[in-house]
């Protein structure tokens, strides 16, 4: 994906042959960061509105996917 942005970048602008291994390497950097950064969050676990037990009653029933 770094060669396809950064060829993409240097097909449309004008940029410094000595300019493009920093080039390189602040977008490979960046996706990489953009990549860790999915990976971090731990997602906590879902809970439902309301118990299972209470789902049910004797005139009703709640539906768990959609309330």
């Amino acid at each position: 994906m770094t060669v396809d942005i950064v060829t993409a970048y240097v097909s449309n602008n004008a940029i410094a042959p000595t300019q493009i291994n920093e080039l390189i390497q602040a977008t490979f950097s960046s996706l990489s960061d953009l990549h860790t950064a999915d990976q971090d969050p731990a997602e906590e676990p879902l809970k439902p509105a309301v118990s299972i037990k209470k789902s049910i009653g004797d005139d009703y029933i709640i539906c768990l996917e959609d309330g």
